[in-house]
């Protein structure tokens, strides 16, 4: 949808696009996008480089431009932490994560949890490497088996459901992660194996790591590639 407004010096036609937003003859990529912002009826984008573009004078269309803005963006960071699948749930709530606090949406998946704050601090938690989850009244504290700790919560009558779901869906991907991967040796000198999922039953990615080096060998069933990374 198109969209009129004043922004970067002038009045402005403006588009919200799968890769990015488009003012006048600018385009900016999501890639770019520090955080978005909605104040006193204004969109204020914040850019990776310290730029900051305010949007103003959308009038009735305010609404309309900060969902399919807020929208785009979301679906965009979840691209490019590789979510394929559809969301179990997906609510609005608050977050803590190393560094960062605030309110965005959180989305549970059948392998994960993501939350997608309005900037460019998403993260994925895959569940398979969840320690363990813990339920404090409105709260959910994720802590994985290096010993980082997510918070997330305060999601109104979503809470409990939510934390069960997850509870279930983290049992699951560990189960069926422990079946295929007891099946994958390493060969020296790594020797560590793990195991990253796709949409596909019959594709995987096993990964080894060591002393600094990692080896991703992706499986299709027929043929294998193999990826090497210092």
């Amino acid at each position: 949808m198109k969209y009129r407004a004043y922004a970067l010096g002038a009045d402005a036609e403006l588009s919200v696009e799968r890769e990015g937003l488009a003012i006048g003859g600018r385009f900016i990529d999501f890639a770019e996008f520090k955080a978005i912002t909605p104040l006193s009826h204004r969109v204020i984008v914040g850019l990776l480089s310290d730029e900051e573009i305010e949007i103003s004078m959308l009038g009735f269309s305010f609404d309309g431009f900060w969902e399919e803005l807020s929208r785009a963006f979301a679906e965009r960071s979840l691209e490019a932490l590789f979510v394929e699948e559809s969301a179990i749930m997906s609510v609005e709530g608050e977050y803590e994560i190393p560094g960062e606090k605030g309110r965005g949406r959180i989305e549970l998946y059948p392998d994960s949890v993501v939350i997608l704050p309005p900037g460019s601090g998403s993260v994925r938690i895959p569940l398979c490497f969840t320690e363990k989850l813990v339920s404090d009244s409105y709260l959910m504290r994720i802590i994985t088996s290096g010993g980082e700790s997510f918070t997330v919560g305060r999601m109104g009558y979503d809470t409990m459901p939510f934390f069960e779901r997850a509870q279930k869906a983290m049992e699951s991907t560990k189960k069926e992660r422990s079946r295929v991967i007891s099946g994958l040796k390493p060969t020296p000198p790594f020797s560590h194996t793990g195991l990253f999922r796709t949409t596909t039953p019959e594709l995987t990615w096993q990964a080894a790591v060591c002393d600094g080096r990692c080896a991703l060998e992706l499986f299709t069933g027929e043929d294998s590639a193999t990826y090497l990374y210092r």
